[in-house]
């Protein structure tokens, strides 16, 4: 979720012009919430089935201040389902990095935009 929120960039009007605010400046729907967590529970399940192992497969670092292996697993996976040119290809072995990138893509891409109660959704 937090990948999806800094990544996303929101147009709104105010005092009549139009500015572009970061996706973390809004709290996300309960819908939005569990469409994330139901859709990488799915991901972790199909890549495990892949035979993926973070703890094997990664080959770049990461700071486990910044959150768990799989918490950097899951912000590629963000990354790499909305095309950001980042995420699994260069951080895994190549053969699961390119399974991995071809499995996240599989996912749509999430539209985010502020709903009418100022949360943050997506179509």
């Amino acid at each position: 979720m937090t990948t999806l929120q800094w990544s996303s960039h929101i147009e709104v009007e105010k005092d009549g012009e139009t500015v572009y605010l970061d996706g973390s400046d809004f709290e996300p729907t309960k819908e939005l919430k569990e469409r994330i967590q139901h859709e990488w529970q799915d991901f972790e399940n199909k890549a495990l089935a892949l035979g993926f192992d973070p703890e094997i497969h990664r080959t770049a670092s990461y700071d486990p201040s910044q959150g768990s292996i799989w918490d950097h697993v899951a912000h590629d996976w963000m990354l790499t389902r909305h095309h950001h040119g980042s995420g699994f290809i260069g951080k895994y072995a190549p053969a699961m990095g390119k399974k991995l990138a071809d499995l996240a893509l599989t996912y749509s891409e999430l539209y985010v935009f502020v709903d009418e109660n100022g949360n943050l959704e997506a179509d």
